[in-house]
């Protein structure tokens, strides 16, 4: 866990606010957001840390990964005890597949090729269109799978629409 680099964004803007600040880590979002993170790193970089300062940080998934992700944070601090605070709230899911499903009746149960749907995925189903009054009853994402468990057979030009969430990370 380790601060790279810090740099404010006041050239030409001395004493604006809010300013912003980019931070540089090896540290996780966790370890970044733990309190008194920036605890020392005002005296180290040589900058003057406020409650009116964004920073936008840079963050791994473990110290030594290649790929970096960048989030928003606040500045928050009490005597010499300066933290970062999430600006964002990040969805617990997202969207990651969706679609229509034409099918043909003649079973209760059908299933839907979705190419990297996962077990641990969240999906939602419903019937859109069918001949014979059909409900949903079960949906169930297996590995690149959808199976929707209807209540009875739907008939011809059946139209199932699904969504699969994804826990966002």
């Amino acid at each position: 866990m380790a601060i790279k680099n810090i740099q404010v964004n006041n050239i030409g803007q001395a004493g604006v606010a809010p300013s912003l600040v980019y931070i540089e880590t090896t540290s996780t979002r966790a370890q970044v957001a733990a309190t008194g993170f920036l605890n020392g790193a005002a005296q180290k970089w040589g900058v003057d840390f406020n409650d009116e300062q964004l920073a936008i940080v840079s963050t791994k998934a473990t110290p030594n990964a290649a790929a970096s992700r960048v989030d928003a944070y606040r500045l928050s601090g009490s005597g010499q005890v300066w933290s970062l605070v999430p600006v964002t709230n990040d969805p617990s899911h997202v969207v990651k597949y969706a679609g229509k499903e034409a099918d043909g009746g003649g079973s209760a149960t059908v299933a839907i090729a979705v190419t990297g749907v996962l077990a641990t995925d969240v999906v939602f189903a419903q019937v859109e269109a069918s001949t014979n009054a059909a409900s949903v009853q079960k949906v169930t994402p297996t590995a690149d799978t959808v199976t929707v468990i209807l209540s009875a057979d739907p008939g011809a030009d059946t139209i199932l629409s699904y969504q699969v969430l994804r826990a966002y990370s």
